[in-house]
């Protein structure tokens, strides 16, 4: 049985899958589900984060033992047979702790699309109703899901990134106002893309295509609300787009 203490946690989201790596000294890491995770910890994965300085015990298959999935292993001390976290407190005084390491994470509470520039993009409103507006196809990179999957995405968390206000873009800009332009859109899937699914077509709301209804006795269309939000600086409804 080896021990490890956690020195840095990252997350990825890759086909469909939604993978937390611990890292350890000696850039020494392993892949490990959120699933695993909360089974071992109660931590939710926009809580990953605490892991940071609790410890791992971990136990590998040998060669020519059976694995789990059926198969025999090959190598030796690379696959994990078992293994158990321990934390560095309980987890209630970590979330105190530790809160510093945590993203300011939301819900996403509902997703609409609308056409501006010649393409299609997203609206995400999450539950203190702001809203992250970016690309289509942007947000099917982040996402790794294509537009006819995304409505799954209700009940799962997005922290967005913003530009710094004075940073330079590519294009030789520079940013005047802050949160305008996404950097980056962090997104985590509330659960196994399965049961994501499964969660949706059990729920008692639908999905809702359209766009919201931002309008006020001077706002007329989506468009205008986006004018009358930002003013001089309207054309910003590119903010968030490629």
């Amino acid at each position: 049985m080896r021990h490890k203490i956690i020195v840095k946690v990252k997350y990825r989201l890759y086909k469909k899958r939604q993978l937390v790596i611990l890292e350890f000294e000696n850039s020494e890491f392993v892949f490990i589900s959120h699933q695993e995770i909360y089974q071992n910890t109660k931590l939710g994965i926009c809580e990953i984060e605490l892991l940071i300085g609790s410890r791992v015990r971990f136990e590998f298959y040998s060669i020519g033992e059976k694995m789990f999935n059926g198969k025999i292993c090959n190598k030796n001390n690379i696959l994990i047979k078992s293994y158990f976290i321990e934390l560095s407190a309980s987890v209630e005084n970590l979330r105190f702790q530790k809160k510093d390491f945590l993203m300011p994470f939301k819900r996403i509470d509902k997703i609409f699309y609308y056409e501006k520039y010649g393409r299609e993009n997203v609206g995400i409103e999450d539950e203190d109703k702001k809203v992250t507006f970016l690309s289509l196809s942007r947000f099917e990179l982040f996402s790794k899901l294509q537009k006819g999957e995304q409505h799954i995405l209700l009940g799962s968390y997005i922290c967005p990134i913003y530009y710094p206000v004075g940073y330079t873009l590519k294009s030789g800009e520079k940013v005047m106002k802050p949160n305008m332009i996404l950097e980056q859109l962090n997104l985590r899937y509330s659960d196994k893309i399965e049961q994501m699914h499964e969660s949706f077509e059990n729920s008692i709301s639908y999905f809702n295509n359209e766009s919201p209804n931002y309008k006020d006795d001077n706002v007329q269309s989506f468009s205008d609300w986006l004018n009358t939000e930002f003013g001089d600086d309207a054309g910003v409804a590119y903010w968030n787009l490629d």
